[in-house]
């Protein structure tokens, strides 16, 4: 740009600036538009098993993997040993055991709550606690969701092989 602003008249350097930045944005879509088709004929090429094996991940991954607020899916990691949560987004009230929506306030859900480990079923926990009993908890959820969802063996096998080093960094064991 430099060598040519020094042979270029002062009036149309500015017009060829604006040539070379709408070739360069004219380059940056062709490449989206690329990677989309690109996309695309992936998708055509996969096969029925392939799509059934991914909605299965997809499905373990989003609604069994992810601890989120049973109103409206967000996902949530902060846990200040309070077992009644409060969803940052809706304002739902919900249980850090069992993830019931209790409406504005889980307080008096988790006292009485069934999964809830906490001495004398105390609304506070450790949070070491509450991670073991989701380890052991979403590993069941899986095995029941492969189990009655009557999935083949393949799509249980490849979705298994796929989510293997999900459940490794989780610790989570899945027995089907």
């Amino acid at each position: 740009e430099a060598e040519v602003s020094r042979h270029t008249p002062p009036e149309i350097f500015p017009v060829f600036l604006c040539a070379l930045i709408e070739l360069k944005e004219m380059g940056a879509r062709e490449e989206v538009e690329e990677r989309a088709r690109q996309e695309r004929q992936r998708e055509a090429r996969r096969t029925e098993h392939e799509r059934r094996v991914q909605r299965v991940v997809e499905h373990v991954r989003e609604r069994i993997l992810n601890l989120a607020c049973p109103r409206c899916n967000s996902v949530y990691a902060d846990f200040s040993g309070c077992c009644a949560l409060t969803c940052p987004t809706c304002r739902c009230g919900f249980c850090a055991w069992c993830l019931a929506d209790c409406g504005n306030d889980a307080h008096g859900h988790v006292a009485n709550c069934a999964e809830n480990q906490a001495p004398g079923r105390d609304v506070f926990a450790a949070e070491a606690n509450v991670v073991e009993h989701h380890r052991v908890r979403r590993g069941g959820l899986v095995a029941a969701y492969l189990r009655d969802h009557a999935h083949d063996q393949a799509v249980t096998r490849d979705a298994l092989e796929q989510l293997a080093q999900d459940f490794a960094d989780l610790g989570i064991v899945v027995r089907v």
